[in-house]
């Protein structure tokens, strides 16, 4: 359904069914929690995202209590609220209940059961926003590999775990991997699909975000506005996906040199994510640290100083230490102190954080790279502010 409909439209046919179903079934027949059900994901296709985990989570009660716990409906209920919860940014809980639908799903249906490879699909995508990037590969890499052998390589739920996979190699470092896939996804999409289909307009998103991390700036901006314009279309100015390709759009202005221009987009993404997610999602902390970044671009180190500094307060309790987020935010505050004159508290940031990357990421992983060479600027530049020197905001 979600498919062929707009999404506000999905939402719409879903409400309806929804209250034909209560009045002529009850709330409690198993038809009316199949309506909620569908409802609840309309609803996150749609960006209503509290919606979503909140028909999510009553209906997964209801199903336990009505059904019991092992009955295939609940378990679809359990998997599908532990991707609601990831996507407000409540990690921990979405990782405890994918490993828990996961593990009920092999026990009842077997490893190669269609769902439990959604099971361990969902999973993989939980473990890599929660910063467990190895394990994201090891479960995207496996999951790939049983649905090319039991769906074929042109499958959607191929292509899903294909675009996983690359987005997993690009956390851990392997860009030209990833891109490599991206390009394959988009073109199977595009032929399959259709261009403005909202997952192939996905695909050409994580597309343009491998060619930005891999120096191809003008091929990303290209797609990323193309890509903004078909998003807002299809799915609102103020659709997660939408804003997301705006952030990604703005930090690629910035680069190439566009900084006010950058400075404006952040500001007015930052504005709306606090608006529909909050303070503390991680997009919301995304948009706050390149936001920060643009700032120093433009000179204004106090203003970067401040936001970095927020940040990383937020990051360390929201998604503890060791994650990738938090390492990238301690960093770019060690440059932060640089650029302010406060040259010790730089290069003890920058070796704390070179410590913790070489064992989180390894001695390879490019942040861990960035992080070498930018306490070899901290320890032998005298002090230079910011804008002078190769520091390395990543």
């Amino acid at each position: 359904m979600l498919g062929e409909l707009s999404p506000g439209e999905a939402v719409a046919l879903g409400e309806q069914a929804l209250a034909d179903r209560v009045r002529l079934l009850g709330e409690e027949h198993e038809e009316t929690l199949e309506s909620r059900f569908s409802l609840a994901v309309a609803y996150a296709a749609a960006g209503r995202l509290n919606e979503a985990v909140s028909l999510h989570e009553r209906t997964l009660a209801d199903r336990v209590r009505l059904l019991g716990e092992e009955a295939p409906a609940t378990l679809r209920s359990l998997d599908s609220v532990a991707t609601a919860y990831r996507a407000v940014g409540r990690l921990g809980e979405a990782v405890a209940l994918g490993e828990q639908a996961l593990a009920d799903r092999v026990r009842l249906l077997g490893e190669e059961h269609e769902e439990t490879l959604e099971s361990r699909f969902n999973l993989a995508v939980a473990y890599a926003a929660a910063g467990r990037l190895n394990e994201a590969v090891s479960l995207h890499e496996r999951t790939l590999a049983d649905r090319v052998r039991l769906l074929g390589e042109e499958a959607p739920a191929t292509l899903r775990s294909m675009d996983g996979v690359a987005l997993a190699f690009r956390a851990i470092g392997r860009v030209k991997d990833a891109t490599n896939l991206h390009e394959r996804v988009r073109a199977e999409r595009l032929q399959v699909l259709g261009a403005m289909h909202i997952d192939t307009l996905q695909a050409i998103h994580n597309l343009a975000a491998s060619y930005q991390m891999s120096g191809r700036l003008l091929e990303a901006i290209r797609l990323e506005e193309s890509i903004l314009t078909a998003r807002t279309v299809v799915l609102g100015e103020h659709h997660p996906d939408t804003l997301q390709t705006g952030n990604n759009l703005a930090v690629a202005y910035q680069v190439n040199g566009q900084v006010d221009l950058a400075i404006s987009m952040h500001l007015e993404i930052l504005t709306a994510r606090l608006e529909l997610l909050g303070g503390d999602h991680p997009h919301t902390l995304q948009s706050r640290e390149n936001l920060a970044t643009s700032y120093w671009a433009a000179g204004q180190y106090e203003e970067a100083f401040e936001l970095d500094e927020r940040t990383l307060e937020q990051r360390i309790v929201i998604l503890g230490n060791d994650h990738p987020d938090t390492l990238r935010s301690r960093n770019n505050l060690a440059i932060d102190y640089q650029a302010i004159g406060q040259r010790a508290e730089a290069i003890e940031l920058h070796e704390r954080n070179l410590a913790d990357r070489t064992r989180v990421l390894g001695p390879s992983h490019p942040d861990t790279v960035a992080s070498r060479t930018n306490l070899a600027i901290a320890r032998g530049d005298g002090g230079a502010r910011r804008g002078s020197g190769a520091n390395l905001r990543r």
